[in-house]
C-alpha cells in the first residue's frame, strides 16, 4: 500500500460500525490535526506571544543594509585612500621619466620615455579625469 493511501486512510472516519476505540482515535487525531493548523497560523502571523511570525523581505532587507552599509562606508574610504595612493604613484613614475627624458641624449630614448609617460598619463587619467601637469625640465 502507497504513503499516500495510508495517510487518506489514518485520516478518514472510521466505518459506522466501527469500534468506540478507533471513533475515539479519529476524533483525536482530527483535533490534533486541527490545533496543530491552527498553531501554526497563529504563529505565522505572529499571534502567539513571544514569536514575530515569518520573517518579511523587507524586514530581512532592512537588516541586511543596517549590516552592510557600514562596510560600504569603510571600504568607500579605503577606496579613495588607494586611489590616492595609486595617482601619487603614477605621479612620482611620470615625474621620474620626465627627468629621465630631460637627461636623455639619443632619441630613441626619448621616444621609450615618451611612451612610458603616455602609458602612466592614460593611467592616471582613468583615476583622476585630467592628465598629470608635466613640469619642464627646469622645474624638476
Amino acid at each position: 500500500m502507497s504513503v499516500f493511501k495510508e495517510i487518506v486512510q489514518f485520516f478518514s472516519p472510521p466505518e459506522k460500525d466501527a469500534a468506540p476505540e478507533a471513533i475515539l482515535r479519529w476524533r483525536l487525531v482530527i483535533s490534533m490535526f486541527v490545533f496543530v493548523c491552527l498553531l501554526f497560523g497563529s504563529w505565522s502571523f505572529g499571534l502567539l506571544p513571544y514569536s514575530s511570525g515569518f520573517a518579511f523581505a523587507e524586514d530581512v532587507d532592512n537588516k541586511i543594509a543596517a549590516a552592510v552599509d557600514p562596510i560600504n562606508a569603510r571600504l568607500n574610504v579605503q577606496n579613495e585612500y588607494l586611489e590616492t595612493l595609486v595617482k601619487s604613484d603614477y605621479a612620482q613614475k611620470i615625474n621620474r621619466e620626465l627627468k629621465a627624458r630631460c637627461d636623455a641624449t639619443t632619441s630613441v630614448d626619448k621616444i621609450r620615455i615618451n611612451t612610458a609617460i603616455d602609458t602612466y598619463q592614460r593611467s592616471y587619467k582613468k583615476l583622476d579625469g585630467d592628465r598629470y601637469p608635466e613640469l619642464d625640465c627646469e622645474d624638476l
